[in-house]
């Protein structure tokens, strides 16, 4: 994603890394840092963290996320962060059968 606002956008180069489940091959997080913004951006740092796991749903597990964390921080020195924590999930199936008569 890019950060700042549509008007004024920019898409630094990151770096990261990305957790994988050796025995399952399921990625459990991914966290990514931008920095180097231009100077007059306004934005001297960008994260994003994401972590997933297995929630049962019913009798099932399914590989969700369950949590989340952005943060920047300003020219200024200022510094803000969104904390996500998911959870009380649900699980909503439908089905449909649509049929043409012959007139």
């Amino acid at each position: 994603h890019a950060f700042g606002s549509l008007k004024n956008a920019y898409n630094p180069a990151r770096t990261g890394r990305v957790l994988v489940d050796a025995r399952r091959g399921n990625v459990v997080r991914y966290e990514e840092e931008a920095s180097d913004f231009p100077e007059k951006f306004g934005k001297d740092r960008g994260t994003v963290a994401v972590s997933w796991d297995f929630v049962k749903i019913g009798d099932t597990g399914y590989l969700l996320p369950i949590s989340a964390e952005q943060g920047a921080r300003r020219s200024d020195g200022s510094a803000g962060r969104v904390s996500v924590r998911y959870k009380n999930y649900r699980h909503f199936e439908a089905s449909t059968s649509v049929t043409f008569g012959k007139d």
